[in-house]
């Protein structure tokens, strides 16, 4: 049986509490046997989404699948971004 201190990585909300609805996915994410690696990829990608559902107000368990597309949207628009300002750098610097 899995404790929660086993789980590598943890997301926590702003006052530091962990975030409950990642700690159950990413405990049993883990308990099916995931590596630490594929933990770790998956709590940044779902901190991403908690913080994203933040920031527009919407409460885990009411978004939608408009609320994904959105945030698929978002997350090309900042990685073309960073890519852009990447591609800057590199020739400023060249």
């Amino acid at each position: 049986m899995l404790t929660d201190d086993v789980i590598p990585y943890e997301v926590v909300d702003p006052e530091g509490r962990p975030v409950e609805p990642i700690r159950r996915f990413l405990r049993d994410f883990l308990g099916r046997g995931h590596s630490a690696h594929s933990i770790r990829s998956y709590a940044f990608d779902l901190h991403r989404w908690w913080r994203f559902l933040h920031v527009i107000e919407v409460p885990w368990d009411k978004a939608t699948s408009a609320k994904v597309r959105d945030f698929v949207l978002w997350m090309g628009q900042a990685k073309k971004a960073a890519a852009e300002a990447a591609a800057l750098l590199n020739k400023a610097f060249s």
